[in-house]
């Protein structure tokens, strides 16, 4: 058995899991770091990107699974084995913080988003990612067939501890002293969809929305987030 973002036991996990590249976060990121932390970063293949574009970058890599160790070591300055549900062993200071896919993995986000924002110099940024559960992939079978099944991957993940909308993300940045600047959302990006969102007045939007990703800074007021779809921040991520 192998151990989930955490370091809990879970069943067999296919290894892009742990070994996909997050490159649409590029056009998040506003400075250039000088020393980066990824919470629950699995092989490091976001961390190795991020020492494509900021060679001169301290990378610190924090992660809950121990087979990931060694590939960790390869790419993170300091790779750290340990059990997110116990905090976050690190010190100094980040002016980048990254938690993409784990913060739904743990007992206890709300104290991860504050321990994470204690690490972040004052004008850092954290980029976070969660899953929407108010997708219709979702919505769709509790309405019409009252079925809430769990799956080995995805928004269903059988993994997933907590369940996270558009409202509850932006929460959890804001109880951390974070205030959420601008965000991302993955989903369908075609001449269909952005009609229905138009129509709609935007809500649309938020029921195609499988994941969003989105940028945090200190702050304390929180002002609407303007959703970028996927489709832009791609055509945005070649132009950098």
């Amino acid at each position: 058995m192998q151990e989930d973002r955490a370091g809990f036991g879970r069943g067999t996990v296919d290894s892009q899991y742990f070994s996909h590249v997050r490159s649409e976060i590029a056009p998040l990121i506003h400075l250039t770091p000088s020393r980066v932390l990824e919470i629950g970063c699995g092989t490091g293949a976001t961390l190795g990107w991020l020492r494509s574009r900021f060679p001169g970058a301290h990378l610190t890599g924090v992660e809950g699974a121990e087979e990931n160790r060694d590939a960790l070591a390869r790419v993170a300055d300091d790779a750290v084995i340990a059990d997110l549900d116990q905090g976050l062993p690190v010190e100094g200071r980040f002016d980048l913080i990254l938690a993409l896919d784990v913060l739904e993995h743990l007992k206890d986000p709300e104290a991860m988003m504050k321990a994470a924002a204690a690490r972040l110099t004052p004008n850092g940024e954290m980029i976070i990612s969660l899953p929407n559960i108010a997708h219709f992939s979702v919505l769709g079978p509790l309405l019409f067939k009252r079925r809430f099944d769990y799956a080995a991957a995805g928004i269903m993940d059988r993994t997933h501890l907590r369940m996270f909308t558009e409202s509850s993300a932006l929460r959890l940045a804001n109880d951390a002293d974070l205030t959420v600047t601008e965000g991302i959302v993955n989903g369908p990006d075609n001449p269909r969809a952005r009609l229905l969102d138009k129509a709609s007045l935007g809500i649309i939007r938020h029921w195609l929305t499988r994941q969003y990703v989105f940028r945090a800074v200190h702050g304390s007021i929180q002002s609407p987030v303007n959703w970028r779809p996927s489709g832009l921040t791609q055509q945005a991520n070649a132009q950098r």
